[in-house]
């Protein structure tokens, strides 16, 4: 068959086409640009607030704990931790909510009972371990508070330590409490 185009001609349309598909390749390039700009960047940088967000409530309640002492108020001990529910959302959300288990210890507590800490971790797919500290203003009231966690409460396990039990009077304690979930 007869060659209809002329080398001269062949090379135009190649130069043509190559053009072509660079801008082609151009377009796609600064289309994927901005998108990534538009969606992925904002979202990053939304992610980096909200982190920034939850370490300052963290801070927060660090030094709120560090104010609190023996006595402190059960509506103080409430916001506290609302304060630690709040942050607990906004790091993990989807996880487990402790704050049924925060209720039932703080309404156990009794009046000479301050607690200064709330702290919890899953120690296993059907656990969660919660570790309270506090101070008591007598023995008999950590006694008192240690069964009423257990009565009222309802969780597994309370343990406190043989050494809170030492002296009589203004005694620092921490107790280990399992719930079954």
């Amino acid at each position: 068959m007869a060659n209809l185009i002329t080398e001269k001609q062949k090379k135009i349309i190649k130069v043509d086409y190559l053009v072509r598909l660079l801008a082609l390749s151009l377009f796609v390039a600064s289309v994927l640009g901005s998108f990534i700009l538009v969606y992925i960047v904002p979202y990053y940088v939304f992610l980096s607030k909200k982190e920034d967000q939850v370490a300052k409530q963290f801070e927060a309640m660090i030094t709120s704990d560090k104010k609190g002492g023996a006595g402190a108020g059960a509506s103080e001990i409430v916001r506290e931790t609302l304060d630690q529910m709040k942050a607990l959302e906004l790091y993990k959300p989807g996880q487990l909510d402790p704050s049924d288990y925060f209720t039932k210890i703080i309404e156990s507590k009794n009046t000479n009972i301050g607690l200064k800490k709330l702290t919890f971790s899953p120690s296993g797919k059907s656990e969660i371990k919660f570790l309270v500290s506090g101070i008591s203003l007598d023995r008999e009231s950590l006694v008192d508070f240690i069964e009423a966690l257990k009565i009222k409460g309802g969780f597994a396990s309370v343990e406190s330590p043989v050494s809170d039990f030492a002296k009589d009077k203004n005694i620092s304690f921490t107790l280990n409490i399992i719930a079954k979930i």
